[in-house]
């Protein structure tokens, strides 16, 4: 399945670092401090996506073009004051994976919704910044995932085809974006359900990246 594939596209929260449980964490904190607890939805259904994109549900959901605006800060501060004194937990089979990729000289890219600052911080709190440094950020396209913007522009900036890739997401967003791009997505659930998605470009689910090495070997 995956024998003409050199290039592994990554998304990284929830599918290499243990970061989106995290951030609904501290959402919840938000939520509770604020009574939003009616709109608890928009915390699942922005995973995998960021900036305007995630701005645009909770607009929809929550009928508050600011929603996202007015806590967005507050979140951020939030993360950055929990990473001061923790590292980040790293997805099972993930160093093993991107070890194996790397020896075996497989491109590694980083594909992330998160801006470049957010990436490079995690990275280094991951312990997994040997291992990346080729990446596509949330803040260098206009539009973040479900659109495939991030991962064309991936694409286009390391001269590669769609047809010699292929991206491991663990978001619903993140399947679509890779699917409208056309190429070949594997899913490594994390805290959304994926087995009932069905595009076109999702050649598997499967329960972890230790899966995934197994599929390469």
């Amino acid at each position: 399945m995956l024998k003409n594939k050199n290039v592994f596209l990554f998304d990284m929260d929830g599918l290499l670092l243990d970061t989106e449980a995290l951030h609904v964490k501290l959402w919840h904190k938000i939520f509770d401090k604020y009574h939003l607890n009616e709109h608890e939805d928009l915390i699942t259904k922005v995973i995998g996506t960021s900036g305007d994109q995630a701005r645009m549900i909770a607009k929809e959901m929550t009928g508050d073009p600011d929603f996202l605006n007015r806590h967005e800060e507050e979140k951020a501060l939030m993360l950055k004051d929990y990473l001061k004194n923790h590292d980040l937990k790293q997805k099972k089979g993930a160093e093993k994976l991107l070890s194996y990729l790397y020896e075996h000289d497989y491109d590694i890219i980083l594909v992330s919704s998160t801006f470049e600052e957010g990436v490079e911080r995690a990275l280094a709190k991951g312990h997994l910044s040997h291992w990346i440094d080729k990446k596509v950020c949330g803040d260098h396209v206009k539009y973040s995932k479900p659109n495939p913007d991030i991962y064309l522009r991936a694409l286009s900036l390391y001269n590669h085809q769609a047809e010699e890739c292929v991206v491991l997401e663990d978001s619903k967003n993140g399947i679509k974006a890779a699917n409208a791009a056309g190429i070949d997505v594997i899913g490594v659930p994390d805290l959304i359900d994926l087995s009932e998605m069905k595009e076109e470009h999702l050649i598997a689910v499967v329960p972890s990246l230790e899966d995934v090495l197994e599929m390469v070997k």
